[in-house]
Formats: C-alpha cells, sequence, structure tokens
C-alpha cells in the first residue's frame, strides 16, 4: 500500500494544477486576441483597399467630367464666337440692305427717326384696317431693331432711351389696333347675309383679326367659326339677347410679354375717365413723345 501524501503536498499540486490551468486559459485568450487583431488587421486593410480603388475611379470621374467640361466649354465658346459675328453680320447687312434700298426705312438707332414715326402715327386719323396693319408690320420691326439695340447697348442712359422707345410703340401699336376695331364696330359694315350678323376676318403674315357683333340676336345661335383660319367663338344662352361684340386677335409675335416687363420704365399719365374702353389715353392723348438722348 503506498504511503498518503501529506496536506502540503495535496495544496501545492492543486496549486500548480490551477497555475497551469490559469496559464492554458491565458495563452489560449491571448491566441484568440492575436487571431481577432489578424482579422481586424486584414478587414482594415480590405476598406482601405476598397477605399482606394473608389477614390480612384472618383478621381478618374473627375478627371474625365474635367475633360468633358472643357470640351462642352471650349464648344460654347466656339459657338458663341459664331453666333456673335453673324449677329454682327446680320446687322451689317441689313445696313447694307437699308442703304441699297435708298427709301424713307426708319433708323432705329436714331432717335428723332422714331419719335417722328410715333408722332405722324399717333396723329394719323386714317383707321383703314389695311393701312394701319401695314403700319403695325413698320412699328413691329423697329420693336425687334430696338431689342437688338437694347441688348448692345453699354450705355445705361441710351438703353433706357431703347426701352422706353420699345415699350412706347408696342403700346402705340395695341392701341391703333384697338381704335381701328371700334371704328369698324361702329360702322355695322360687313354684314353676314345668312345670319345678319356682323362678321369680319382681316388675315396677313404677322396677325389675323376675327371681328363679330350681335346685330340680329338670333335666340337659336349658338356660335361660329371664322372660316380660312381655324378660330371660331360660341356665344352663352344668357348672351343671345344681348349686344356683344367679339374680337379674337391672334399674333405671330409676343405682344405681351415685353409690356408686362418694361411698362413700369416709363412714367404714364392716368388715362381720362371715360366710357370708351377700347381707347389707350395714355398713347393717344397728351402723352408726351421721347426724348432725343443727348
Amino acid at each position: 500500500m503506498p504511503p498518503k501524501k501529506n496536506e502540503n503536498e495535496q495544496k501545492l499540486t492543486k496549486a500548480q494544477r490551477k497555475k497551469q490551468i490559469e496559464k492554458k486559459e491565458r495563452r489560449l485568450r491571448e491566441e484568440e486576441e492575436r487571431l481577432q487583431a489578424g482579422r481586424e488587421e486584414q478587414e482594415r486593410l480590405g476598406r482601405e483597399k476598397k477605399q482606394a480603388e473608389v477614390e480612384n475611379l472618383q478621381l478618374k470621374a473627375l478627371e474625365l467630367r474635367e475633360d468633358e467640361l472643357n470640351e462642352v466649354r471650349h464648344l460654347l465658346e466656339e459657338r458663341r464666337a459664331a453666333a456673335t459675328q453673324w449677329e454682327r453680320d446680320a446687322v451689317e447687312a441689313a445696313k447694307w440692305e437699308r442703304y441699297l434700298s435708298c427709301d424713307d426705312v426708319i433708323d432705329s438707332a436714331e432717335q428723332r427717326q422714331v419719335n417722328t414715326f410715333i408722332t405722324l402715327w399717333r396723329d394719323e386719323p386714317e383707321l383703314n384696317v389695311r393701312k394701319v396693319l401695314t403700319r403695325c408690320h413698320v412699328a413691329l420691326q423697329l420693336v425687334d431693331e430696338l431689342d437688338v439695340l437694347i441688348k448692345e447697348s453699354t450705355d445705361p442712359k441710351q438703353t433706357l432711351v431703347y426701352q422706353e422707345g420699345l415699350v412706347y410703340l408696342q403700346e402705340l401699336i395695341q392701341a391703333k389696333l384697338n381704335l381701328t376695331c371700334e371704328d369698324i364696330f361702329k360702322g355695322n359694315q360687313n354684314i353676314e347675309l345668312k345670319t345678319k350678323n356682323m362678321e369680319m376676318v382681316v388675315k396677313d403674315e404677322m396677325m389675323t383679326l376675327c371681328l363679330w357683333a350681335n346685330l340680329e340676336k338670333n335666340p337659336s345661335f349658338r356660335g361660329l367659326t371664322f372660316e380660312g383660319v381655324g378660330l371660331g367663338l360660341q356665344l352663352p344662352q344668357q348672351l343671345v339677347w344681348s349686344d356683344v361684340a367679339v374680337r379674337i386677335l391672334h399674333t405671330h409675335y409676343d405682344h405681351l410679354t415685353m409690356l408686362s416687363r418694361m411698362t413700369h420704365l416709363r412714367t404714364r399719365r392716368c388715362p381720362a375717365n371715360n366710357k370708351e374702353d377700347l381707347r389707350d389715353s395714355s398713347v393717344l392723348k397728351g402723352s408726351p413723345v421721347l426724348k432725343d438722348s443727348p
């Protein structure tokens, strides 16, 4: 029978065993930490690699975009230069054509000529619709030329003079059309035999004017279409017995935008308090002609 170990030897053995266990556990923890650190390092390197690839792609994309932008800028600069040259050539060609025509075409850059045209047309009593439309064409040509001068002008005072002239011409066009239509309605001409109502269509390359007046007051009338122009109207039943006049003005130019944007540039006198709604007293009654630029 083997001899029994004493108590000190048993305690020492337990301590050694515990120490060995702790040492083993420590090695396991250290190994796990080392492996975890290795995995984290691999993940970090992977992220850095992906980030570097993304940044490289972004840099290449930016370089490509910059090249494309430079190409677009170059093309735009070429187009701008070509457009500027074309506009300059067009102005010179128009001047040369005016010179060769040897007629009394108004020079929009000469404010006295523009003022003379405005004054004469404003005071002209002629309201024949064809002649008025012809004058409108001249005024519209001046409006286009003044618009070009406004864009090219570098003198604020001269620009303001051009702007005022442009607005005044547009208002005069509208006022003359109003007066002409009023004169036609008052004349009771152009009675349509079938409906016995006043009906009229005037058309040219710049505008289409349709006029209609309810003279017969036929309760069965519902509406009409003006032949050849594709325009028409519908009359509500409650207006069949009323004195109704209709004007349809279809223009091939914008006659409202410039007026709404630039009317404030000119101080206008208040229209006279009268019942003639078609008249524009600010243009046709007592409004001064534009001052010549110094």
